[in-house]
């Protein structure tokens, strides 16, 4: 399967998601819907696996597992399927501009019965 997001895209993606994660954890602590023991917990699970990350794909299935362990992540899995879903959408498009602009293409032809 080809990546949804090229490559130059995919690792600024992958820190956005980061950052989001990130954000969370803070937020969490902060407002006490996690606490420290829980903090350290997905922390170590996030870094443990982080770098090992190499897709879109390998990456949404992580973010399905961080939620299913610690649902105060579902923001990012939501945010990570809008924008998924929202690449797919604009490959399509171009897909489809590509196809129209080929067959408005002026066709010449050559009369070879001179």
């Amino acid at each position: 399967m080809q990546p949804v997001i090229e490559d130059q895209n995919y690792v600024t993606f992958k820190k956005k998601i980061e950052e989001k994660v990130l954000d969370i954890i803070t937020q969490s602590l902060e407002e006490g819907t996690l606490d420290v023991d829980g903090a350290r917990k997905s922390a170590r699970y996030i870094t443990d696996a982080w770098e090992s990350i190499q897709s879109t794909d390998e990456l949404k299935a992580f973010i399905q597992k961080l939620v299913a362990q610690w649902p105060i992540f579902d923001p990012v899995l939501k945010d990570a399927e809008f924008q998924l879903t929202t690449n797919v959408e604009q490959d399509k498009i171009k897909a489809l501009q590509n196809k129209l602009s080929a067959l408005s293409a002026p066709v010449i032809s050559v009369n070879q019965n001179r």
